[in-house]
C-alpha cells in the first residue's frame, strides 16, 4: 500500500476517534520536589502498575508479572481487502509492555468466566453439532456480526461484571488458592487494560477505552461482555431456539426473516455501545467461518468455503522451511477439508481445490496425489475419532525452537532428539522457525532512546583511557547505568588514573614462566631459562626416547603433494591403518581431521630436595588421540589386578583390616619416571596376548578384528608423537607420553606383568598393593626389604625402583600418613611440607555451591582417611586454619565442621560419598560461570525443567582461568596450526566477502571453497580461476572447539555482514550437528 494511505485509513480506523484515544504529552510535568532524573510516561507507568501490584498480590507471583525493561506498544493495520469498502482493521500488539505479565495471569485464571453453552471453542466440533441439529421445514439461516467489537467493549462496565463472576461464592479466590477482594481483583484488571500507551506516525497516544485487539484480555473482555448480553436475553426468553457465537460472529436459525430483523433490533437495543449486522442465507446457503452452511429439508450439510478475495497464498514449496512443515500444511488443510466437509461429495471437490492450490505452490504431484489417496481410502471412512484427537495418554511433547539452517541439518538434529528423547523418557521435538520478510518490511517508528534502550547488549568506553566493558541488560539501559556506579566500572573511573592497576599482560612477562607445582596446590614463577633447561633434562635430552624431526619436504618422485608437514603425514597414515582395521562407523570417529601438535609442558617437582621437572606430553585434539580414547576404553580391564589400588577410601579401609605380624615394616617402593621409561613395543605385545587370550578382546566388544591389526592399532596410537618444543618439532620413539589416554593403561599393563612373574616364582611380600608408580608392602625386616628391591630391579633392565622406609613405624603414602600400633594399621591424612594450602579462595569468581562443596569434600576425606576419632578432629582443626586463611566464613566453617562431628557421623555405615543404586545419574550442562543471581536462576530452571521432563539436570558453572593468559605460547607453522578457526575471505578484485569456520585444517577448507559460492563468484563476476586462492584468507579468531568457533563465526557475521553469506545466525541448529 502507499505508506500515506495506509496511515489514513488506519487513523480512520482508531486514533480519530478520540473518545477512545487521547494523545499524551511526553513532556516532564511540573512537580513540587526534586523531579526524577529520568522521565518519560513509560516509565511512570511501570512505577504505577509495581505499586498496584505489590499491594496486592503475593510477592512471589507479583515478582513475575512486574516487568522492567518494557517497551510500548505497537500500533499496525490488516488492511480488509475482503470488504468492498477497503478499510482497517487496527492491531495493537502489547507483546513486551509495562502490563502483558499481568494481563497473561489475569486471562489465564479468569478464561473460564468467558464461557457459556452458546460459545463456540472449536470450529470442528460446532460443524459436528450443527449436522446434527434438527430444524422446521420454513426455519432459515441467519448471521450477525458486531462491528469493531474489541474498541467498542464499554471496558468500566465489563470490569465489573468480571468480578462480579468471580467473586460470586468466593470462586476466583477458592480455585487459584488466592486471598483476593473484589476490589483489588478490579484494580488488577484496570491497570492491565485501561490507558495502554503507543505510539502512531510519531504521537504518542493512550487508548482510554475499549480492550486493545491484541491483549492478553481483548478476547475474554469480548467474550464476558457478549455473555453478559447473551443471559440477559435468556432470562427475558429472547434468544432463538438455536444461537451459537464464536467471539463477535453469531448464527442462529429464525422461522422467518421478519423475526430475524427483530431480533436484530433487540440486539441492537441491548446495549448502545455496540452495533449488530445480519446476513441472511441466500437459496439457503450461509458462509460462516470459513464454512458454507447450506439448509437442506430440515438438517444443515457443511463444506470447506472460500472467500472471492481468497489468493491460495500458502507456504511456497521452496520456502526455506524444513520439509516436514510443508508435508504438514498440506495434511492439515486435507484434515479440514475432511472435518468441514458433511458429504463425500464436497470433500472430493475442496480435495481438487486444494489440488490446484498446491500445485500453483510447486508442491510435487506426487506427493500431492498421495495424501489425497490417503484421505479418500477406506481408512478415512472408518475413522470415528476427529484425525488430530490425540489419546488422553499420550505423553505431551517438549518442543526446543531452533532455527532453520537446511534440511540435512534439520534431519540430523530431529534424529538427534530422538535418541536423547528416548534416553531420558521424554518426547523431544524440535520446531525450526525461518527469518520471515516481514520483520524487514515493517513500518519502523523511531522511539525516545531512554525507552527503547531496554534488552540491549552495550559497551562503555572511558573517555580518559582505553578502559572498556561490554554487558547486556533486559531492563531499561540508564536503570543499569546507574547500578554501575558502584560497579567495576564505577571504581575504575575513581582509581584507574590515580592508582596503579595489575593486568594480565602486565603479570605476563617473556623471561618467566608462571604455573603449578607438580604435587598440590600453589603457584611457581620461575626464569624461563631454568625453566627450558629443566624440561629438557627430564625430556628431549633422552635421545633414546625424543628424536628430532626435519619439517622440510622430502625428495620424492612424481608429483609433491600440495601442502607438506610430518603432521599431515601422520593424518594420512592413521586414517589408511584405521580404516584397514576398524569398521567404518568407528573408524569415522577416531580419524581426527584438523589435529593439532601435542603440546610438552612440565610440572616442577617443588617437593624434591633437588627441583627437577615432570615432563607432560598433552595429546587433547592430537591425530591419534581419539583412537587412543576408543583403545583404553576397550582395553582398561586388562591394566588390573588383585594387587591394584583403584580407590585410596577403600584402600585405606582394607589396610586398617589387614593384620601384621609384630616385626613387620611399613615399605614403599617407587618407579623413576615410569611413563617415559615403559618398554612400548614390549607392552604393546603383552596387551596384545591379553586381549586375545580365549579371543576375549572380539567377544566383549562384538568385534572381529585380528592380533596383528590390533598391535597396529596400539602402535600407531602410541609410538612417535609428534610435539614441538623451544621452536624444534619432535617425536617420542620410546616410552609412553604422560597426557595420553593411553598412558596409565601401558604403565598399569607393564607393572601388572611384571608383578605376575614375581608371583609365579613367590617373590611378592604377604601385603603389597600398587596405584600407578606408587608401592606399598610389608617386609618383616630391613635386609628383607633391600633384597626385594634388587629383585624388583632385576625384573627390567627399562625401569629402576627407588624405596623408601618407615621413620618409628610411621609412613606417608598417597596423602596419607599410614602408621603401624602393634598388629594393625592406622591411617591419617597427610601434607607434604611443601603444601601451601592454597585452594579455592571464597572471594574468587565461582559459584558458591562450590566454596561449599569444596569444604565438605575436605572434610570428608579428612573422615574416610581418618582411623581414629583423633585424627579426625586434629584435621578438622587444620581444614578450619587454612579456609579462615582463605576467606572462608567462620560461621560456615564450624557449622559443617559442627555436623561432621555431631553423633551422625558416628552412625554412617556407608561411605560418606556412597550413592544409592536406584538413584538416577543426573544430567550435567556445562555453562560459564556469570554471577551468583544468575547461577542460582539457572539452577532453579533447569530444576523445573528436569522435573516436566522426569531428568535430574544440573548445571555445572566453568570461570576462566587465569593460567591459560599466562601459559607459554609456542609460534607454530600456520599450515597446522589455522585449524579450528574462524575465517574471512575477502576477495582482491572487489568488495565481495565471506566469513566461515573449520575445524580441520584451513587448507582444506580453502580447496573445498573452489567449487563454493567463493570460488562461484570469482569465475562469474571476474572470469577467473581459483588459483591462488589462499592469499585471500585470513584468521579471524582461533577457537577452541566447535562450539567457540559456532559463537565467533555467527557474532563476526553480525558485525561484518559479509555479501557472499547467506546466513546470518545458525548457531542454535549447529549446536546439535
Amino acid at each position: 500500500m502507499d505508506k500515506t494511505e495506509y496511515i489514513r485509513l488506519l487513523s480512520d480506523a482508531s486514533i480519530k476517534d478520540t473518545t477512545k484515544f487521547t494523545p499524551i504529552n511526553t513532556e516532564r510535568p511540573k512537580t513540587r520536589g526534586r523531579p526524577p532524573k529520568h522521565y518519560h510516561p513509560l516509565l511512570q507507568k511501570e512505577k504505577q502498575l509495581e505499586s498496584v501490584v505489590r499491594k496486592i498480590l503475593p510477592k512471589p507471583i507479583a515478582d513475575t508479572v512486574c516487568r522492567k525493561g518494557s517497551r510500548l506498544a505497537h500500533l499496525y493495520g490488516l488492511p480488509k481487502t475482503h470488504k468492498q469498502q477497503l478499510s482497517m482493521r487496527p492491531i495493537l500488539s502489547s507483546t513486551g509492555t509495562y502490563n502483558f505479565a499481568l494481563a497473561k495471569w489475569l486471562e489465564e485464571k479468569l478464561k473460564p468466566l468467558s464461557l457459556n453453552q452458546h460459545t463456540i471453542c472449536d470450529i470442528f466440533s460446532f460443524a459436528e453439532v450443527i449436522r446434527e441439529t434438527p430444524l422446521n421445514p420454513n426455519d432459515i439461516l441467519v448471521s450477525y456480526d458486531v462491528c469493531a467489537l474489541f474498541t467498542n467493549v464499554p471496558l468500566d462496565e465489563t470490569i465489573e461484571i468480571i468480578a462480579e463472576k468471580a467473586f460470586k461464592n468466593n470462586w476466583f479466590n477458592e480455585t487459584h488458592g488466592l486471598n483476593l477482594t473484589k476490589t483489588g481483583l478490579t484494580e488488577l484488571l484496570r491497570i492491565a487494560t485501561k490507558d495502554q500507551l503507543f505510539q502512531f506516525d510519531g504521537q504518542l497516544y493512550e487508548q482510554v477505552d475499549g480492550v486493545a485487539m491484541g491483549s492478553p484480555l481483548g478476547p475474554l473482555m469480548a467474550n464476558v461482555f457478549l455473555c453478559s448480553i447473551e443471559e440477559q436475553l435468556d432470562r427475558n426468553n429472547k434468544l432463538p431456539s438455536f444461537y451459537k457465537r464464536y467471539v463477535d460472529d453469531t448464527l442462529a436459525t429464525m422461522p422467518n426473516i421478519q423475526a430475524a430483523t427483530a431480533f436484530l433490533s433487540t440486539l441492537n437495543e441491548c446495549h448502545p455501545a455496540i452495533q449488530f449486522t445480519m446476513e441472511i442465507a441466500e437459496n439457503n446457503k450461509l458462509p460462516f467461518l470459513g464454512m458454507m452452511i447450506e439448509k437442506n429439508g430440515c438438517h444443515l450439510t457443511t463444506s470447506v468455503y472460500h472467500k472471492p478475495t481468497d489468493t491460495g497464498l500458502l507456504l511456497h514449496y521452496q520456502s526455506h522451511v524444513d520439509q516436514r512443515y510443508k508435508r504438514s500444511l498440506l495434511n492439515t488443510m486435507l484434515n479440514r477439508a475432511y472435518r468441514l466437509s458433511s458429504t463425500k461429495e464436497s470433500f472430493t471437490k475442496e480435495c481438487q481445490h486444494l489440488k490446484r492450490m498446491f500445485t500453483k505452490l510447486k508442491y510435487p504431484v506426487k506427493l500431492i496425489n498421495s495424501a489425497i489417496a490417503w484421505y479418500t481410502s477406506s481408512t478415512i471412512q472408518s475413522r470415528h475419532e476427529t484425525p488430530t484427537e490425540l489419546d488422553a495418554a499420550t505423553q505431551k511433547p517438549v518442543r526446543i525452537t531452533l532455527p532453520f539452517k537446511d534440511q540435512k541439518s534439520a534431519d540430523t538434529v530431529r534424529h538427534q532428539l530422538k535418541d536423547l528423547g528416548r534416553k531420558i523418557g521424554t518426547d523431544l521435538q524440535p520446531v525450526f522457525t525461518s527469518r520471515k520478510i516481514e520483520g524487514k518490511l515493517k513500518i519502523q517508528e523511531e522511539k525516545p532512546a531512554l525507552i527503547n534502550h531496554q534488552c540491549v547488549v552495550y559497551t562503555f568506553k572511558c573517555d580518559s583511557c582505553d578502559a572498556d566493558y561490554i554487558g547486556y541488560t533486559t531492563r531499561h539501559l540508564h536503570q543499569r547505568i546507574e547500578e554501575h556506579k558502584a560497579s567495576v566500572i564505577g571504581k575504575h573511573l575513581k582509581e584507574a588514573h590515580s592508582v596503579a592497576s595489575t593486568s594480565l599482560e602486565e603479570i605476563r612477562r617473556e623471561d618467566i614462566v608462571i604455573t603449578k607445582p607438580d604435587k598440590g596446590s600453589g603457584v611457581v614463577v620461575m626464569d624461563k631459562t631454568e625453566y627450558i633447561r629443566l624440561l629438557s633434562d627430564a625430556s628431549i635430552k633422552d635421545t633414546t626416547k625424543f628424536t628430532p624431526i626435519n619439517t622440510e619436504r622430502p625428495k620424492t618422485r612424481g608429483r609433491p603433494p600440495k601442502h607438506y608437514h610430518p603432521l599431515l603425514q601422520k593424518e594420512k597414515q592413521l586414517e589408511s591403518v584405521v580404516r584397514k582395521i576398524l569398521p567404518k562407523p568407528i573408524a569415522d570417529t577416531v580419524c581426527r581431521k584438523g589435529s593439532r601438535l601435542a603440546h610438552l609442558y612440565g610440572l616442577p617437582k617443588t617437593h624434591k630436595q633437588q627441583l627437577s621437572m615432570r615432563p607432560i606430553l598433552s595429546s587433547t585434539g592430537t591425530y591419534n588421540f581419539a583412537l587412543a580414547k576408543w583403545l583404553e576404553e576397550k582395553l582398561k580391564p586388562l591394566s588390573l589386578n588383585q594387587h591394584t589400588i583403584c580407590d585410596i577410601f577403600s584402600f585405606a579401609e582394607v589396610i586398617r583390616e589387614t593384620p601384621l605380624n609384630p616385626n613387620d615394616i611399613l615399605v614403599s617402593y617407587d618407579v623413576c619416571a615410569l611413563f617415559t621409561n615403559v618398554p612400548l613395543d614390549e607392552t604393546i605385545e603383552i596387551i596384545a596376548e591379553k586381549a586375545f587370550k580365549n579371543n576375549w578382546f572380539n567377544e566383549t566388544h562384538g568385534l572381529n578384528l585380528t592380533k596383528t591389526g590390533l598391535t597396529e592399532l596400539l602402535r600407531i596410537a602410541t609410538k612417535d608423537q609428534l610435539f614441538q618444543f623451544d621452536g624444534q618439532l619432535y617425536e617420542q620413539v620410546d616410552g609412553v607420553a604422560m597426557g595420553s589416554p593411553l598412558g596409565p593403561l601401558m604403565a598399569n599393563v607393564f607393572l601388572c606383568s611384571i608383578e605376575e612373574q614375581l608371583d609365579r616364582n613367590n617373590k611378592l611380600p604377604s601385603f603389597y598393593k600398587r596405584y600407578v608408580d606408587d608401592t606399598l608392602a610389608t617386609m618383616p625386616n630391613i635386609q628383607a626389604a633391600t633384597a626385594f628391591l634388587s629383585t624388583l630391579n632385576e625384573c627390567h633392565p627399562a625401569i629402576q625402583f627407588t624405596m623408601e622406609i618407615a621413620e618409628n613405624n610411621k609412613l606417608p603414602f598417597l596423602g596419607m600418613m599410614i602408621e603401624k600400633n602393634g598388629c594393625h594399621l592406622t591411617t591419617s591424612v597427610y601434607h607434604k611440607p611443601t603444601d601451601t594450602g592454597l585452594l579455592l579462595h571464597y572471594q574468587s569468581h565461582v559459584d558458591q555451591r562450590y566454596k561449599r562443596s569444596l569444604l565438605n569434600t575436605m572434610l570428608n576425606r579428612a573422615y574416610r582417611l581418618s582411623s581414629t576419632k583423633e585424627s579426625f578432629t586434629k584435621e578438622c582443626q587444620h581444614l578450619k586454619r587454612m579456609f579462615t586463611k582463605l576467606k572462608y566464613p567462620v560461621k560456615l566453617i564450624n557449622s559443617a565442621i559442627a555436623w561432621y562431628t555431631s553423633s551422625t557421623i558416628q552412625s554412617r555405615h556407608e561411605t560418606p560419598t556412597e550413592l544409592d543404586a536406584a538413584t538416577q545419574k543426573p544430567v550435567r550442562i556445562t555453562l560459564p560461570f556469570k554471577d551468583q543471581k544468575s547461577a542460582d536462576t539457572v539452577r532453579h530452571q533447569l530444576k523445573d525443567l528436569g522435573r516436566k521432563i522426569g531428568t535430574d539436570l544440573q548445571p555445572v558453572f566453568t570461570s576462566r582461568k587465569i593460567e591459560g593468559k599466562l601459559k607459554i605460547q609456542e609460534e607454530k607453522p600456520a599450515l597446522i596450526n589455522h585449524q579450528c578457526v574462524v575465517y574471512t575471505f575477502k576477495c582482491d578484485s572487489c568488495d565481495a566477502d565471506y566469513i566461515g569456520y573449520t575445524t580441520r585444517h584451513l587448507h582444506q577448507r580453502i580447496e573445498e571453497h573452489k567449487a563454493s559460492v567463493i570460488g562461484k563468484h570469482l569465475r562469474e563476476a571476474h572470469g577467473v580461476a581459483s588459483a591462488g586462492l589462499g592469499k585471500m584468507f585470513s584468521v579471524l579468531k582461533k577457537c577452541r572447539g566447535k562450539m567457540d568457533c559456532l559463537i565467533h563465526e555467527m557474532l563476526f557475521i553480525r558485525e561484518q555482514k559479509p555479501k557472499l553469506n547467506t546466513q546470518s545466525d545458525s548457531i542454535r541448529a549447529k549446536v546439535f550437528i
